[in-house]
């Protein structure tokens, strides 16, 4: 007696939407901000740990700071590379203090 098998599925790699490939980055590697969107350079600039690197930009942690909004012009230094023009793409509040947040190289 043959029982009834459901029929195969094909199974599909998933498609990766990325622009650029990511890279993992040095261990301890940080960036910094160094200007705020409105071009004023900070007295002490913000420390950030990077997350994720690509050609194309950065995904980084930081402390919460009002400077790291979407849409944001940040003058930034990222590892050995900068200082140039970064926009904020996206952030991620984890809790009152941390944030997670993209950035997209604009120069």
């Amino acid at each position: 007696m043959a029982k009834n098998t459901p029929a195969k599925q094909k199974t599909t790699k998933p498609i990766n939407k990325r622009k650029y490939t990511r890279f993992k980055p040095d261990p301890g590697a940080i960036a910094l901000i160094l200007q705020d969107d409105k071009g004023k350079s900070l007295s002490a600039p913000i420390h950030c740990l990077i997350a994720e690197e690509s050609y194309g930009g950065a995904g980084l942690i930081a402390i919460q700071s009002s400077l790291i909004k979407k849409g944001a012009q940040l003058k930034m230094k990222i590892g050995l590379l900068g200082p140039f023009i970064c926009e904020v793409k996206w952030t991620k509040i984890w809790d009152s203090h941390i944030v997670s947040f993209g950035v997209e190289y604009s120069e």
